[in-house]
């Protein structure tokens, strides 16, 4: 996409103030000297080639089908701006970050809608505010091409928004400071979203393939999705993981993890042959089959109650794991059960069973593998999950 050879006019600040028009069906350059101001305007079909505008100020602006080659928007200042259509690109060597079309350390006020925009190595670093909140939507961005070098954006106080999106080899948002996430019907290819001091990441009808992530917001919902990847990081508080398909093995596997705090409630809604690895927190599942999952511990973390609902566990690994309590009902185990300085502690159970016999392999002297049998089924609370309307995402 990049453009090496086009034509285009030289413009001043002053001549587009006199005469914003001047951008229309044209193809433009020229250094605006930090004065480029754009306010309560839609500009269409303009094309910006090595267009200089750092420190502007653009408020209430359309630009449709514009084309932007090395625009340089750096320091500036962008109000309820939607960019619908068209392009953003380099110019030169990709290699020089002055090539790039860059909003570096740019403010973001109201809503910023990106709709359909082409890009190819687009800059959007350290954009947003520290001190309000601002939303930005991506809508059916299909071509998206950082080229595996940095995410699609990252920033600070922004509400993302994306819906029908597809992102490949990079990060799509990283996000810190007061932000969140709501994405839906999209696509992330070994992709997704990062940022420790997310507030909040609900995901729904998406796909997190090839070990994309889901993030590590201090509350996160994935809904009716694929997930292959890692999910969940220290500073996690609330997990939901509802209706989701785990298919991923290799780098592709489904880990989920973080601090001593979390809680994870995975409702499976009867799908078969998931695969994942659960590694830390009080995790509670439900109607769900786990193909060798890895229950255990991470680093100094690991999981310390497991609560099992009608769940079959197929070959699970339970190696070095301290579990400090846990109720298991109507659960099925085959064998092999790895449990090498495995100890359970407490661990309630009514209805398990062995259908290939007793699963248990590599105990050790350290081992305790102690079931306690409960007559009666036991009560099961009410897990509230929350919606985007709870969590101030819509």
């Amino acid at each position: 996409m990049a453009m090496n050879n086009l034509k285009a006019t030289k413009v001043t600040a002053e001549e587009i103030r006199r005469d914003p028009k001047i951008l229309d069906g044209r193809s433009v350059t020229g250094d605006m000297e930090e004065k480029l101001s754009l306010k309560d305007m839609t500009i269409n079909k303009a094309t910006l080639v090595d267009f200089r505008a750092i420190r502007s100020r653009i408020s209430n602006v359309v630009f449709n089908d514009c084309r932007f080659i090395k625009a340089n928007f750096r320091l500036s200042e962008f109000e309820n701006v939607t960019f619908n259509g068209g392009s953003m690109a380099y110019q030169g060597d990709s290699q020089q970050e002055e090539n790039l079309t860059n909003f570096e350390d740019s403010i973001f006020k109201g809503q910023i809608i990106f709709n359909k925009v082409k890009f190819d190595l687009v800059y959007l670093y350290g954009v947003g505010s520290k001190e309000s909140v601002c939303r930005v939507l991506f809508k059916d961005m299909r071509q998206i091409n950082n080229k595996d070098r940095f995410a699609t954006i990252q920033g600070y106080g922004i509400n993302l928004r994306v819906d029908n999106c597809l992102r490949e080899g990079d990060i799509f948002g990283s996000l810190d400071e007061n932000s969140t996430v709501y994405a839906t019907n999209s696509t992330f290819i070994n992709s997704g979203f990062a940022g420790n001091r997310t507030k909040t990441i609900y995901i729904e009808n998406c796909e997190l393939l090839k070990g994309s992530s889901g993030g590590a917001a201090v509350t996160m919902v994935i809904k009716n999705s694929i997930v292959a990847g890692a999910l969940f990081g220290q500073l996690s508080k609330k997990a939901y993981l509802i209706n989701n398909k785990y298919p991923g093995n290799g780098p592709g596997l489904t880990s989920l993890g973080g601090g001593p705090g979390l809680e994870i409630f995975i409702d499976g809604q009867g799908v078969k042959e998931a695969r994942m690895n659960i590694l830390s927190g009080q995790v509670t599942v439900k109607d769900l089959e786990l193909i060798k999952p890895m229950i255990g511990k991470v680093f100094d973390y690991q999981v310390k109650t497991l609560n099992l609902k009608n769940v079959i566990l197929r070959g699970p690994n339970f190696e070095e794991l301290r579990l400090e309590s846990g109720t298991w009902e109507k659960v099925e185990i085959y064998p092999p059960a790895r449990v090498p300085d495995t100890v359970f502690v407490n661990l309630r159970v009514h209805q398990v069973t062995f259908p290939k016999g007793k699963p248990w392999v590599e105990a050790t002297s350290k081992s305790s593998v102690n079931l306690i049998e409960s007559p009666t089924p036991f009560d099961w609370p009410e897990i509230s999950v929350p919606t985007p309307k709870d969590l101030d995402l819509e």
